[in-house]
């Protein structure tokens, strides 16, 4: 796709204040993962610079995640950012969260936002990530890639990396591509 020159920005200038004295819950993977621990510091530091305290729940199982969830509903928080957690795993927490009007922030897990689910997902365009991903493979390998895919379905923003990449490497008649079988 041609690159676009920006349009004129005609918005406010300055950013409004943030309001103050928020509490918030990060709920997150595990953080013996460091895409997860990355995430939740990066999340905790934002909600401080801007004044507000955060909580972190660090889950080290799945099946947990919907309880974390709960907790910090309990505890009262005001809102709730999501570090690689599946809306599908949360269906308690989520319907508890949305009966206090707490809005549930995800991150980085290609949730799909609606009135059942999470109000934001945060995370980059899977399809040009990948897309990215496979033409530095090429281009950086001379069109020589041979490569394989372990694929992990526990996270669905690499999920959709993946399938972006393995249609755009389709495409290579020189690359091998090959795919382990599924982990979980």
């Amino acid at each position: 796709e041609e690159a676009q020159s920006p349009g004129k920005w005609e918005g406010p200038t300055e950013s409004a204040p943030a309001p103050s004295g928020k509490t918030i819950t990060v709920v997150t993977c595990t953080e013996a993962l460091e895409g997860c621990k990355l995430l939740t510091e990066s999340s905790v530091e934002a909600a401080e610079k801007i004044g507000w305290t955060a909580h972190v729940i660090n889950v080290t199982e799945t099946n947990k995640y919907d309880q974390a969830v709960q907790t910090a509903v309990a505890q009262g928080s005001e809102a709730i950012i999501l570090v690689g957690v599946d809306q599908r795993l949360i269906s308690s927490g989520l319907k508890a969260a949305h009966a206090k009007n707490i809005p549930l922030v995800s991150v980085f897990q290609y949730n799909e936002p609606g009135p059942e689910g999470v109000n934001v997902e945060v995370s980059p365009n899977a399809s040009v990530e990948g897309k990215l991903l496979a033409d530095a493979m090429i281009v950086n390998t001379e069109g020589n890639v041979n490569v394989m895919f372990m694929p992990d379905s526990e996270f669905s923003l690499p999920v959709h990396v993946l399938a972006a990449a393995k249609k755009q490497l389709e495409e290579c008649s020189a690359c091998s591509v090959k795919f382990a079988p599924e982990l979980n």
